[in-house]
């Protein structure tokens, strides 16, 4: 029999899995979530993980008992038998005790096993359970309803689902379990789903979760931003058009006036660009890749920038390593970025210089430096987000948008790479990014 100390071991291999199951579970809802609803979501969710963990615990720890106790009376009657005490009445009163202990032990289980079904029975998405060989083990109504079969325990999952879509994802999964999560649709409808392996069992956890309203909403939300962004980008060009016409007409009393609305008119203007673009990249996501040489990018991006440092007695250097690769990239897009961030870097220094250091690791690391006031720590965490931004005074006076990074981020996503960002109050700000040298992005 074994040692106590093996259920300890048991328990920590069922924790883990359980632990695991429950991260991609978290990950998986929190995506659909505003920034706003994730605090509670966090907070319900880790409360109930606790419940779970505390609960198998408990469950393992009553078992374990019993087969401590069931060990122990082994133990008594193999120390009779060397003792020569043995006795048959004795024998099965000890074999009544063990039966009675596990008859008591297997009715709990079964309890156990009867409200796991319940909850999964009471859980909307649509849940199933397949061994490594595609046999269904466990599933819920919701499967049985996009199956239309009453009864797919035992079943292979590709003679109940006759989803096409579907079929690959599970497929994929099956000739090479892991946890992943993928969008798909099929029946005029969209799914979030989710393949968690586990282990211990040569089991696979399939999940599909209905995100049809809110790839409904996304599309909405789309199609509003860009008809405004359009309704509004016409009138606003005509009535900077004719500012400028009258501009010429008008007394030195009356032009600081138009000016202002000169000013406040082209943040408009570039307001409903900004807001444009994002949208774009945010819900076209396609790339016109190309081979680009990102030194000689950078040195035209630099080259537009000259005139406004120069204005603000600011220095540009530029260091890089020699013999760089190309990079597979969208040549614009990325242009957009070091645009953004190098505008950003004269726009918030006063007084010093801009870096901007090229070098080859395990990717391209390209770092823009400024010597301005920083940012602080508290504004970090929230800097790419859209229109956020530090010091809202002295952005509206350069006329920032609060849309710059965000594009910068979502476009640095689309390039499977990084962008990270390092400041110190008083001493200057540093966004690192990092892309791949040699990657196909598959969209």
């Amino acid at each position: 029999m074994p040692k106590k100390k093996n259920y300890n071991q048991l328990f920590r291999t069922i924790y883990i899995p359980v632990t695991i199951i429950f991260i991609i579970a978290y990950y998986s809802f929190s995506s659909l979530l505003t920034p706003a609803q994730i605090t509670p979501f966090f907070s319900i969710f880790l409360i109930f993980y606790f419940i779970t963990i505390i609960s198998i615990y408990f469950v393992y720890k009553k078992i374990s008992n019993y087969l401590s106790s069931i060990q122990d009376i082994t133990n008594d009657i193999l120390k009779s038998k060397n003792d020569g005490n043995i006795s048959l009445p004795y024998i099965l009163q000890q074999v009544e005790t063990i039966v009675e202990k596990l008859t008591y032990n297997n009715k709990k289980l079964s309890k156990r096993t009867e409200g796991f079904n319940t909850i999964i029975e009471s859980i909307g998405e649509i849940i199933w359970i397949q061994d490594k060989r595609g046999l269904i083990k466990l599933y819920n109504q919701s499967f049985c309803k996009i199956t239309n079969c009453r009864k797919p325990k035992d079943q292979y999952f590709w003679n109940v689902m006759m989803k096409r879509e579907l079929e690959q994802f599970v497929d994929e999964i099956h000739k090479n379990p892991c946890n992943k999560l993928s969008e798909i649709e099929f029946d005029n409808k969209c799914y979030l789903c989710s393949s968690s392996f586990v282990p211990l069992t040569n089991e696979i956890v399939f999940i599909l979760h209905d995100v049809t309203e809110l790839q409904q909403l996304k599309i909405m939300k789309r199609d509003f931003i860009l008809n405004v962004s359009h309704e509004l980008r016409t009138p606003l060009t005509s009535i900077k058009g004719f500012l400028e016409t009258m501009e010429d007409d008008l007394s030195s009393e009356n032009k600081y006036y138009i000016e202002v609305i000169k000013r406040n008119t082209d943040r408009l203007i570039h307001i409903v660009n900004d807001l444009l673009e994002l949208t774009k990249i945010e819900h076209l996501q396609n790339l016109q890749l190309e081979k680009i040489d990102i030194v000689e990018l950078i040195s035209n991006t630099v080259t537009l920038f000259e005139a406004s440092a120069k204005s603000k007695n600011l220095k540009i250097e530029f260091e890089h390593e020699e013999n760089l690769p190309k990079i597979s990239a969208d040549y614009f897009k990325l242009e957009q970025v070091f645009i953004n961030l190098i505008d950003n870097a004269i726009k918030y220094t006063d007084i010093g210089t801009i870096k901007i250091a090229v070098e080859l690791k395990d990717q391209m690391i390209i770092q823009i430096s400024d010597t301005g006031r920083g940012i602080p720590e508290k504004h970090i965490p929230r800097l790419f987000e859209r229109f956020y931004v530090v010091d809202k005074s002295r952005s509206r006076k350069l006329g920032g948008t609060g849309l710059g990074l965000s594009i910068v981020k979502h476009i640095i996503n689309l390039h499977e790479g990084e962008i990270s960002v390092n400041s110190k109050i008083a001493e200057g700000t540093t966004f690192t990014v990092k892309l791949w040298v040699d990657k196909k992005y598959e969209k």
